[in-house]
């Protein structure tokens, strides 16, 4: 790819690790940088974005070239911890791809299934974040005692109003134009803007009236796996949290009751409800597998600290997970925000997606 474009690339990035920094100064910053380093234009700059975030970040090259700013992470999938890469930005239109990339307009009027097949394209290992891995990182948030905020009132924070970014002509806001508290661990080396901007769509879990079904993450991430609606690769899960094939009659359900999601085996209800996470209940006997509690499906026995990401379901047909609330969600908004009731070939004006790497 043309150096030149590489180079305005990490400037942008620049200005994500300095919000004063004027567009020009940046770029000559980048150009400076890049010269400093030994060989291709891909090579200086993945060898910039590492060291300016101490590694915490690297650039990952997709099948036709295009470069994404990735954050390292572990992901915890059953065989163990694996590393994996995570789009440090919502994604972007970038040289007819999805990307994540700084400083540019996140793409959104997505719907799932457009999401799923732009992330696939990218080539092997590339997919739009799985739902139990974004639920991993906003529960080590939660661990950590910080909850990012975001741009969850068009272009401000709905708690913090003095906290901005640069809005766009669609009042979402450039990726990574906040501050560093947009930021999922507070620095500027972070995964930015889960709360609130664009909703994203995530893969790997759905419901199909009512029942929970996952691709495991294990999977999830190989080239032959089919994330698709009609894969045979989707289960079900039980009280014991092993999987099994859908429709079982012992498969774990939401349902909606007295105005609360609950964990169930049957529905009783038969339409959309919501709650705040922390709200949501088991059906008395119901055993709530670890699987749940872990990767925030479910809350953990201290229901504390969950902010105020809300969850909204539907019990009937098949949907699917957008995720962190949008520019207009106000208090709903947050790392724990889940919205589970849109079908999947459905474009959603405020959905979008984030990248996520394996390989």
């Amino acid at each position: 790819m043309d150096r030149a474009v590489l180079q305005r690339i990490l400037g942008k990035e620049l200005m994500v690790y300095d919000r004063h920094l004027q567009k020009e100064e940046a770029f000559d910053r980048a150009a400076y940088l890049m010269s400093a380093y030994p060989g291709t234009a891909e090579e200086k700059l993945k060898a910039a974005v590492e060291e300016i975030s101490q590694r915490k970040n690297t650039v990952v090259y997709d099948e036709s070239g295009r470069p994404s700013i990735m954050v390292r992470v572990t992901m915890e999938d059953g065989a163990g911890s694996q590393p994996v890469r995570v789009g440090k930005y919502q994604s972007c239109l970038f040289e007819g791809g999805l990307c994540s990339l700084p400083m540019e307009q996140p793409v959104s009027g997505l719907s799932y299934g457009q999401a799923l097949q732009l992330s696939r394209s990218k080539g092997d290992g590339w997919i739009n974040m799985p739902l139990l891995l974004r639920m991993q990182i906003a529960m080590e948030c939660r661990r950590k005692g910080f909850l990012p905020n975001g741009a969850n009132d068009e272009g401000e924070d709905y708690f913090h109003p003095y906290e901005k970014g640069i809005l766009c002509e669609d009042r979402t806001v450039l990726t990574g134009s906040g501050p560093e508290t947009w930021a999922h661990d507070g620095t500027p080396s972070g995964i930015y803007d889960m709360n609130g901007n664009v909703n994203e769509w995530d893969s790997g879990f759905r419901l199909v009236d009512g029942e929970l079904q996952f691709i495991p993450l294990s999977r999830i991430f190989e080239g032959s796996a089919d994330p698709g609606p009609d894969s045979p690769e989707w289960k079900a899960l039980l009280e014991t949290g092993a999987f099994t094939e859908p429709g079982d009659s012992e498969a774990l359900k939401f349902d909606i009751r007295r105005n609360v999601i609950v964990l169930a085996k049957e529905v009783t209800e038969h339409g959309l409800g919501n709650c705040g996470f922390a709200e949501i209940m088991a059906v008395k006997g119901i055993r709530v597998p670890e699987l749940l509690r872990s990767n925030g499906l479910y809350p953990e026995e201290d229901r504390n600290n969950y902010g105020h990401g809300w969850r909204w379901i539907s019990t009937e047909g098949e949907v699917y997970p957008v995720c962190g609330g949008a520019k207009w969600a106000t208090y709903h908004a947050g790392v724990f925000f889940v919205g589970i009731s849109r079908g999947g070939e459905e474009p959603y004006h405020l959905g979008g997606c984030r990248l996520a790497y394996k390989g």
